[in-house]
């Protein structure tokens, strides 16, 4: 199964109280090889594989592939296909400001670790969008 979505979407407030900045990740997707597709952010739980990724002004734009002949996957797939998992990111802050009156932290500047297919993301649009095989 090949999937696309946005795993981060700029300028909104997720539940975290986390805000990615539009171009957060300039110069910091270098080599997709090395950012695993997680299953709920565990490390030992890699699922699939990135093919593609890039952002756009709208956030971090992703396509993934999973084998939907494995076992272990068939569970995950069946739900991607019903629309009921969302996309999530796990990162490293490099530069980000907070704004004390809304206790808001704006990332300025992240490096991406994993995309992970999750349950309840953080940010409510980071979504799955469109399936395809």
């Amino acid at each position: 199964m090949i999937f696309y979505g946005y795993a981060s979407v700029f300028e909104i407030k997720d539940s975290q109280n986390d805000v990615v900045l539009q171009g957060a990740f300039n110069g910091v997707i270098k080599n997709i090889k090395n950012i695993p597709l997680l299953w709920q952010h565990r490390q030992n739980k890699q699922i699939g594989n990135i093919m593609s990724l890039y952002q756009d002004n709208y956030g971090l734009y992703v396509k993934c592939f999973i084998d939907e002949n494995n076992t272990n996957n068939k569970f995950i797939c069946n739900k991607i296909k019903k629309g009921v998992l969302s996309l999530s990111i796990g990162y490293q802050i490099n530069s980000a400001y907070i704004d004390n009156e809304t206790n808001t932290r704006y990332l300025t500047k992240i490096d991406l670790i994993e995309v992970s297919i999750v349950s309840f993301g953080a940010n409510p649009l980071a979504k799955i969008s469109l399936l395809s095989g």
